[in-house]
């Protein structure tokens, strides 16, 4: 019988054992790139290493609701294994059909979505709100890209948990940092 968790891992042996090529104890491998090859083959979760990941100084985080739609400093991601290093860079390229200017929260198309519909089919955050009657106080955002649908329900007062890939952008540190 095939185990369903870490399964996938078994197809990339070769990525496998260069991301759990590390020193035991020491610091971890600047392997970011590597390990989302792997999630993107299926193999999730990641096996469990022991060492430290390096730690990156927070700086410029502002507390919660100004984080949602102020600009992110470029100092608490890291930056390792993208073209880009910095979010003015990110803003110029189309990253993904939905994301151009994502990274954008003061000046970008970011700044409206899920408030004014661009189409007849769009869903705005009142109009998810008001299928659960008032009752809905926590959601799940698949994809969720730059976090603006979870910002906004946050306003709300609705937790909405997103769950992303940092692919081409660094998309999870942008989300935690709102």
């Amino acid at each position: 019988m095939v185990a369903s968790v870490g399964h996938s891992c078994e197809k990339s042996v070769d990525l496998l054992s260069q991301y759990m090529n590390y020193k035991v104890g020491g610091s971890c491998p600047d392997d970011w790139s590597l390990a989302q090859k792997l999630i993107l083959r299926g193999c999730e979760p990641l096996p469990r290493r022991r060492c430290f990941a390096k730690s990156i100084p927070k700086v410029g985080l502002l507390p919660f609701p100004l984080s949602l739609w102020k600009p992110i400093s470029d100092k608490i991601v890291t930056w390792s294994g993208l073209g880009c290093k910095n979010f003015a860079c990110l803003n110029s390229k189309k990253i993904g059909k939905d994301c151009v200017g994502c990274f954008d929260l003061v000046n970008g198309t970011e700044k409206y979505r899920f408030v004014k519909a661009k189409s007849k089919n769009d869903f705005l955050v009142d109009d998810v709100l008001a299928l659960g009657s008032g009752g809905i106080r926590i959601g799940l955002d698949i994809g969720g890209g730059s976090g603006t649908f979870a910002a906004r329900m946050a306003e709300k007062n609705v937790t909405v948990v997103t769950p992303t890939l940092n692919v081409d952008a660094p998309f999870n540190e942008f989300i935690a940092a709102r």
